[in-house]
């Protein structure tokens, strides 16, 4: 019983870490300081996988970084973090993640992920229509 209760206090504070590392991200993103951005975001990103959450948390982490390794000219791997956050998003969109937050209000909205996802395919000069993705 003792062993439950730490685990989830352990569980609580690397939620609470990820949230700190998440805004300090979030910070030195708007700065355009992609390297600092990105550690933050990068360490928040493990810390929320160890907590094995897929949320809102979760694919607005994915979509920054995506959006920073795009800004950084690394598209293949922004293509990837993008495909994700997109995948787990569609998936709360259809039920099957009951652990996905019931609100998917969020800094992030689908629309504004499509449109990452289309930047980072323009810059790739791949073509996509996002209201045909949506569809």
């Amino acid at each position: 019983h003792e062993a439950l209760q730490v685990e989830e206090v352990l569980g609580q504070e690397r939620m609470e870490v990820a949230l700190v590392l998440h805004s300090l991200g979030q910070v030195y993103h708007e700065l355009r300081d992609w390297d600092r951005a990105f550690q933050y975001l990068e360490h928040a990103l493990r810390l929320t996988r160890l907590l094995g959450e897929q949320n809102v948390l979760l694919v607005d982490l994915l979509t920054m970084i995506g959006n920073i390794q795009n800004e950084r000219g690394n598209t293949e791997d922004a293509f990837t973090r993008l495909t994700e956050s997109r995948r787990i998003l569609l998936q709360a969109d259809q039920g099957h993640n009951a652990n996905f937050s019931t609100s998917l209000m969020s800094p992030l909205g689908t629309e504004q992920h499509l449109r990452a996802l289309a930047n980072v395919l323009d810059s790739c000069e791949v073509e996509f229509h996002p209201a045909a993705a949506a569809a």
